[in-house]
């Protein structure tokens, strides 16, 4: 069974924190806090606080908007090209496993 760490609900900063226990994978779910939590997730990888990869499910091509304004604030300076080169990203839940390097 994979164990994929999703951020639980909360209010305000109490309780933040890379302390989801030691999933293979973080994720996110959907709604308004989908871009938060992954930028939250993302900044504690950069930080060095979580080492577990990080992907996205990309169905239906959804988040190619915002992989392409991934890659163009790595292009500008923004993003570190190296970290953005960590998240890993496919339309098939399968091969994004195997990309994170999740035994499934």
């Amino acid at each position: 069974m994979v164990r994929l760490g999703l951020p639980a609900p909360r209010s305000g900063a109490a309780g933040r924190g890379p302390a989801f226990g030691r999933p293979d994978a973080h994720g996110a779910g959907r709604g308004w806090g989908t871009l938060d939590e992954l930028a939250e997730i993302l900044t504690w990888k950069q930080l060095g606080l979580v080492t577990q990869p990080v992907g996205i499910l990309n169905v239906n091509s959804f988040y190619d908007s915002l992989h392409q304004q991934m890659e163009k604030m790595a292009s500008e300076g923004f993003l570190d090209s190296n970290y953005l080169a960590e998240v890993k990203i496919s339309e098939n839940p399968a091969k994004l496993l195997t990309l994170l390097g999740v035994k499934y």
